[in-house]
């Protein structure tokens, strides 16, 4: 357990570093964030639930652990983002679901859907989270407002039911504009420091590399000669009245 802490603390330190940080290294961040509490959380839920005589509703949850288990031993093994990325977020998409269509314990069930908006976001990224969690919406509004409401077992009031749909549109527009803002920022940072980079590594008039890229070339060059045969070569050029 802790070589699996330590483990998960080293990849959140790269994946939020500012020297090396990456869309990729963020999304592996938070899959191994979320598969680890979603399997803690989804795990004791399913133990009370069985202790509760729920059956059913421990069976679900207990599946669910499952699924964050097997994900997070699958990316750790593997690094396959979006394989894993997607197991998490349909799972959890699909126990959203069934809480609204059980209610979960005293009709409560409702209330946890408010997580999927930013772990879908976070993993699947703008585009494709804001059209899932639109799907989602669309599946939890057809469930609770058809007429006489014979799709859910659980007995929920218009009120609640507005309610609830109201601050999930909420929570799923900063959750969006959060992660806008943040790609948007990560983007314009990549730009300026590759600026900084070609400045850092080119002559600004002939855009030849300097002598500190010049370095690195030779220096990657030599590495190279100690795993293959080849020979290298350098040619020194004096070029006059420039």
């Amino acid at each position: 357990m802790k070589k699996t802490l330590n483990w998960l603390f080293d990849r959140f330190k790269i994946g939020f570093s500012a020297n090396v940080y990456d869309e990729a290294q963020h999304r592996i961040s938070v899959i191994n964030l979320f598969s680890l509490v979603g399997l803690s959380i989804t795990g004791l839920m399913s133990i009370a639930a069985l202790l509760n005589k729920a059956h059913l509703l421990a069976l679900v949850l207990a599946c669910a652990s499952i699924i964050y288990f097997v994900s997070f031993i699958v990316h750790k093994n593997s690094q396959n983002i979006r394989s894993c990325g997607r197991a998490i977020v349909y799972s959890l998409f699909a126990l959203m679901v069934y809480l609204i269509y059980d209610g979960g314990v005293d009709n409560t069930g409702p209330l946890w859907i408010f997580m999927t908006a930013p772990v879908a976001l976070s993993i699947q990224g703008f585009k494709r989270g804001l059209a899932e969690i639109g799907i989602f919406v669309f599946i939890i509004s057809f469930l609770m407002f058809t007429p006489g409401e014979p799709l859910v077992i659980a007995d929920y009031s218009v009120e609640f039911k507005l309610r609830i749909l109201y601050s999930y549109l909420t929570v799923t527009f900063l959750s969006a504009f959060y992660e806008y803002s943040r790609n948007s920022s990560y983007q314009y940072t990549l730009e300026l420091s590759k600026k900084y980079q070609q400045l850092a590594k080119l002559d600004p008039l002939t855009k030849l590399s300097n002598r500190r890229d010049g370095l690195q070339i030779m220096e990657r060059e030599q590495i190279k000669l100690k795993r293959t045969p080849e020979k290298l070569s350098l040619m020194l050029c004096d070029v006059d009245n420039f």
